[in-house]
């Protein structure tokens, strides 16, 4: 995109980005300044209840004595996703038999994991993926790039621990309440885990505060509007 500028009438050029990193991107290549706009977490206002969950832990033959690993991705294979630096680091566990993972996402990995795998597929029902968010001890997110990236902000919105990348995106949308791992190191994500559940318990995730409502994001679109209407309307006077 950033490639076919010219092409765009500037006048059109009202672009809308979901993160600084982004915007700065844009600003860079030559566009006209975006305006910086979150995306929404679609998770269900209400966490899901006790029985929802249950019904979530048979539905993915989910064990309660291993901690639960989730890994979420629009399409599994893509590079960006970084699925080849998970695969690594799950095989430099210590102990592998004391995790699970769930995988989430389009598309089929021939891929063999060190520890007890679950390939969900496309999780469509949010109270679902909510329930998987939360019963996911640690969310491991080893991508490569990012636009923004909903997985870890809906991670810490349930409460599960996140693990990522060390990507300014990440650090922008997730601030201090993830665990980032230096040059998306495999040992690095390996030790993380060991030190987090060295006792298979599970820490809180602490102090994340929800800034990305439904109610918010539709706020600020809804305002960019009406200024682009009211400018609109002085050029045509």
């Amino acid at each position: 995109m950033f490639k076919q500028r010219r092409s765009l009438p500037l006048h059109l050029c009202q672009l809308v980005t979901p993160s600084k990193n982004l915007h700065d991107r844009f600003c860079s290549a030559g566009f006209p300044k975006p305006t910086v706009i979150p995306n929404p977490i679609h998770l269900p206002p209400q966490k899901p209840d006790r029985s929802t969950l249950e019904k979530t832990k048979k539905q993915f033959n989910l064990q309660d004595d291993k901690i639960t690993l989730l890994f979420v991705a629009a399409q599994l294979e893509s590079p960006a996703k970084g699925m080849p630096i998970l695969q690594e680091a799950l095989a430099r566990l210590p102990n592998p038999n004391t995790y699970q993972l769930i995988v989430v996402g389009h598309g089929r990995s021939k891929r063999n994991f060190a520890v007890k795998t679950f390939f969900a597929g496309p999780v469509e029902d949010r109270e679902v993926m909510a329930s998987l968010y939360q019963l996911s001890h640690a969310t491991l997110i080893p991508s490569i790039a990012e636009s923004y990236g909903m997985t870890g902000p809906e991670a810490l919105h349930c409460g599960s621990q996140v693990l990522c990348n060390d990507l300014p995106v990440f650090r922008e949308s997730m601030g201090e309440h993830a665990h980032f791992i230096e040059n998306n190191d495999p040992q690095m994500f390996a030790n993380t885990l060991e030190a987090l559940f060295d006792k298979q318990s599970r820490p809180m995730t602490s102090g994340w505060k929800e800034t990305q409502a439904q109610s918010e994001v539709s706020a600020s679109y809804i305002r960019l509007y009406e200024k682009a209407l009211s400018t609109a309307a002085k050029d045509s006077s």
